[in-house]
């Protein structure tokens, strides 16, 4: 009898040790153990005062602080988390080196997690002193605003005027311009714009640094944008001097010819041109054109600019040609007799025309037309019978120089019929 209870016994045992391993196996099957990875695991800093309180600042290496792992798990259990459901953190109080700071990793689900692997279980960083800079914020504008209209840089202005930046010395020193960008396109109004502020380096290329703080919103910066009328007026020039002998000054001429004013509407409508001041254009003693860069802006009206920058820059050009020598013959019947005195006739003992010695521009002595011009002898101080060499007034047009003075032979004697 007492054998065949431990007989029983036995076999109970040996029961339910089969039956653990049939449940055993079945679970192997059917819910098996596995291993998945899951990525973009954001790593959380934890007691960063352990640095900062000590005036120093950190940055992240590497995208440490994104990070993989392997979670080894039933597949029941797999299949109830997301890369969401993992929690990263790095204590900067277990620093090591002053470069590593480990990196823990917890399954926040209530879920039977065998082991979570780390393929990068250090967050990297690097530690320097912490600097600060304060930079006016810049304004710039992109796109074009409506026909007649341009933006009034000077009041087109940021709010606020200027940020403090506060970060690792070496990254701070980087930056030496803040730039807000605003497009302007369309708009002829004065308008307000939000917009986010890029910083650069001296070399004109944008910073990208996540671990540089600031003292306001740089991605909520309020721009008052501006604008002003536009009004097209011509430029004009004049000279001072006298070109070198034998040289003639002829015209002078603006490139561009016209420019373009920015300023409120009232002060624009009583602008008609912007003059170039004769001292400033000096043609003395020139035998050759005169070429001279000016600035415009220096000559603007009060309360006026220039709509485009680039448009400052004007050139002067003064032609000035040389004049060509050439010999006219003058008939005498061209020649008038004036103020004969009273009881005396006066009469040309010259026997030929009259020769004389002109200049002018190669153009005008090309079309020169010399039957057209008037010439007299003056005797109104002769009273005596004489033959005198009297001087010959000559009435030339415009453009033309006598070489010398021509002199007719005028016989003067008392009328005989007195």
């Amino acid at each position: 009898m007492k054998n065949r209870l431990m007989n029983n016994w036995q076999l109970k045992l040996l029961s339910l040790a089969a039956a653990v391993l049939l449940w055993v196996v079945v679970v192997s099957i059917n819910d098996p153990v596995r291993t998945q990875t899951f990525s973009r695991i954001q790593v959380e800093v934890v007691n960063s005062s352990a640095i900062t309180s000590e005036g120093k600042v950190y940055e992240i290496l590497d995208n440490s602080n994104v990070i993989s792992i392997e979670v080894k798990a039933r597949r029941s259990a797999l299949d109830k988390v997301s890369a969401d459901d993992f929690k990263a953190t790095a204590d900067m109080q277990n620093i090591q080196l002053m470069k590593y700071v480990p990196i823990n990793v917890s399954c926040t689900r209530n879920v039977e997690i065998q082991s979570i692997t780390t393929k990068n279980p250090n967050l990297k960083i690097s530690i320097e002193d912490s600097d600060t800079k304060t930079l006016p914020v810049v304004v710039r504008t992109t796109g074009k605003p409506g026909d007649g209209y341009v933006v009034d840089k000077n009041n087109t202005i940021a709010s606020p005027e200027s940020v403090r930046i506060t970060g690792a010395a070496s990254a701070v020193r980087k930056v030496s311009k803040v730039l807000a960008e605003v497009d302007v396109s369309g708009i002829t109004m004065d308008t307000e714009r939000v917009t986010s502020l890029t910083l650069y380096d001296s070399d004109g290329d944008p910073i990208k640094n996540d671990y540089l703080s600031y003292n306001v919103d740089i991605n909520a910066i309020d721009i008052s944008v501006r604008l002003l009328k536009t009004k097209e007026v011509p430029i004009k020039a004049s000279v001072s001097g006298t070109v070198a002998d034998g040289y003639r000054y002829t015209k002078i001429s603006c490139q561009p010819s016209t420019i373009t004013l920015a300023g409120k509407e009232n002060v624009l409508k009583k602008i008609t041109s912007i003059e170039i001041p004769a001292e400033d254009i000096s043609i003395s003693q020139a035998s050759g054109d005169v070429e001279k860069v000016v600035d415009i802006s220096r000559y603007l009206p009060e309360n006026t600019q220039l709509a485009e920058e680039e448009e400052a820059t004007v050139a002067v050009t003064v032609a000035v040609e040389k004049l060509e020598e050439c010999t006219v013959s003058l008939p005498k019947s061209q020649i008038e007799i004036r103020n004969v005195p009273d009881g005396y006739t006066a009469e040309f003992l010259t026997s030929m025309d009259v020769t004389v010695q002109i200049r002018a521009l190669r153009n005008s002595l090309e079309s020169m037309d010399t039957s057209v011009w008037k010439a007299y002898v003056d005797l109104a101080e002769y009273r005596k019978e004489e033959t005198v060499n009297v001087p010959i007034v000559m009435e030339l047009p415009d453009g033309y120089e006598l070489m010398e003075e021509p002199v007719a032979v005028i016989k003067l004697e008392k009328d005989q019929a007195e």
